[in-house]
């Protein structure tokens, strides 16, 4: 009885830290390497994630007028796996692009992002809000 009360607190404590360090995705996020600002917003109940990722560019128009336009950057979530994010990014536009992402904490103000596919690269952001 002693053993199962004692792996019982053994998985409430790893399953608490482990949700703790999956919230720490959560944020806006900036990078020195990417003109890209990526938002990652977790959904309450579920360790269900939405990725956003945007930059903004300045255009002017057949006038002469100055406007922002937004470009997006399709990111879509895959799994949770060692407390790890997975997701892929897709563009059949533009001749087609395709790469598979891995989040990691580093710490709280700061993620890791390894692409493979079409481009090979590791990022890291750092937290802005």
């Amino acid at each position: 009885m002693k053993n199962l009360l004692l792996a019982f607190c053994f998985i409430f404590i790893n399953t608490i830290s482990s949700q703790e360090n999956l919230q720490n995705f959560v944020g806006t996020w900036e990078s020195e390497k990417t003109d890209y600002t990526l938002v990652i917003s977790k959904h309450k109940k579920t360790d269900y994630f939405k990725f956003l990722n945007y930059k903004t560019v300045k255009k002017e128009d057949e006038r002469g007028c100055l406007y922002i336009d937004i470009i997006y950057s399709p990111e879509e979530f895959v799994k949770i796996k060692k407390n790890k994010l997975y997701t892929f990014v897709s563009w059949e536009d533009y001749g087609g692009f395709y790469a598979d992402l891995v989040y990691e904490i580093i710490n709280s103000n700061r993620i890791k992002v390894v692409m493979n596919g079409d481009r090979n690269m590791t990022l890291y952001y750092e937290r802005i809000k």
